[in-house]
């Protein structure tokens, strides 16, 4: 059964779950403006699951894009101040995400939070693929 998240406002998401392709590769269409206006659309856990998996799985593409480049590069600046927005973008849904764990009386680690993440994203429909969450009908 689906979970409502009380403190998210009744939208129609169907355009942010059209939007999210959850098959390890995060869509190339995915932009942060349409993150930002999607985070308040959210309205149950299925959906902030599933966003949270793309954009972590994005921010997680872009740093090892990073690392491609010689330091100092316009690629290496561009991508690294790419990197710091998806990464802030992934915090932001990543403290939703906390927020529900907290008020079901989960205390959240300072460290290796992980723990507490990866149970969430499990009844959400995903798993941890050695840090890339992939949806769960994709596990072998």
């Amino acid at each position: 059964m689906e979970r409502e998240i009380g403190m998210f406002p009744r939208t129609n998401t169907t355009e942010l779950m059209d939007a999210l392709d959850m098959y390890n590769e995060p869509s190339p269409d995915l932009t942060a403006d349409f993150v930002e206006k999607a985070i308040d659309e959210i309205n149950t856990e299925s959906e902030l699951a599933a966003l949270f998996a793309e954009v972590d799985t994005k921010a997680w593409e872009i740093a090892c894009e990073v690392s491609d480049f010689d330091e100092g590069a316009e690629e290496c600046e561009r991508a690294t101040a790419d990197l710091k927005v998806w990464f802030a973008l992934a915090d932001k849904l990543r403290n939703k995400i906390f927020e529900i764990l907290r008020a079901e009386g989960v205390e959240i680690p300072d460290t290796n939070q992980i723990t507490v993440l990866e149970p969430f994203m499990k009844r959400n429909g995903f798993y941890d693929a050695n840090g890339w969450w992939t949806e769960t009908r994709y596990q072998k």
